[in-house]
């Protein structure tokens, strides 16, 4: 139990760490994009590390979910404030990404407090952010208007996410009381679907499946 606490512990720690490359990326950006890929590369395989090392302790967990996208978002966001104050992107499409980022916070916690439950990404959601990086790296080479351009597709995809979001969310709120205290996989809450494994803090302890029909949103 103590070992298991100590692997918790430093799995948080492993996580938080990432946020100490957040002021890197934000003062790189445009000014050194050699430094600004490197950063970005670290966090990335930071990222994957962690959720490589929680898997593997059984220790992947709604909560653990829950801090691991909340530092991402926190990055993403930070390097969008940062294009903007660099005169990279227009103030509103930051607007735009800060609202749509706020309101799927809220979703997810509210989902979090009710359901002790955690939507992982797919492709689709690690796609986006996958072209957030993307964007930030090429956006040194990028006329004022290519970047204003991507910028607003990704609004455009990011909205889009947001919407199957919020069905995903309405599924899963609307789901049996037994749905709780698991990591659901976007894909399957999008079919309708929830693959879901049992345990205290999502621990694997076997492989289950159910059918949820999606709730529909009101016309």
């Amino acid at each position: 139990m103590i070992e298991h606490r100590a692997a918790g512990k430093l799995l948080v720690a492993l996580t938080v760490s990432r946020i100490a490359l957040i002021p890197v990326i934000a003062i790189s950006f445009l000014a050194s994009p050699a430094v600004t890929t490197a950063a970005l590369l670290v966090f990335m395989f930071a990222d994957l590390f962690d959720g490589i090392v929680a898997r593997d302790q059984g220790d992947d967990g709604p909560r653990r979910r829950a801090l691991d996208t909340s530092v991402d978002r926190v990055a993403i966001d930070a390097g969008l404030v940062a294009a903007t104050i660099a005169g990279a992107m227009p103030f509103l499409l930051l607007i735009g990404f800060l609202a749509r980022d706020l309101y799927c916070a809220g979703i997810c916690a509210l989902m979090l407090a009710e359901r002790r439950v955690a939507i992982k990404s797919d492709l689709l959601y690690r796609g986006l952010s996958c072209g957030f990086a993307a964007w930030a790296l090429a956006a040194p080479f990028l006329s004022a208007g290519g970047r204003s351009a991507a910028a607003a597709a990704l609004l455009f995809a990011a909205l889009l996410l947001a919407v199957d979001l919020t069905r995903s969310v309405r599924t899963v709120r609307s789901a049996p009381a037994s749905v709780e205290n698991l990591v659901l996989d976007a894909a399957s809450v999008r079919r309708g679907h929830v693959g879901w494994r049992t345990g205290s803090e999502g621990r694997q302890s076997g492989d289950r499946s159910f059918g949820l029909r999606p709730v529909r949103a009101p016309a």
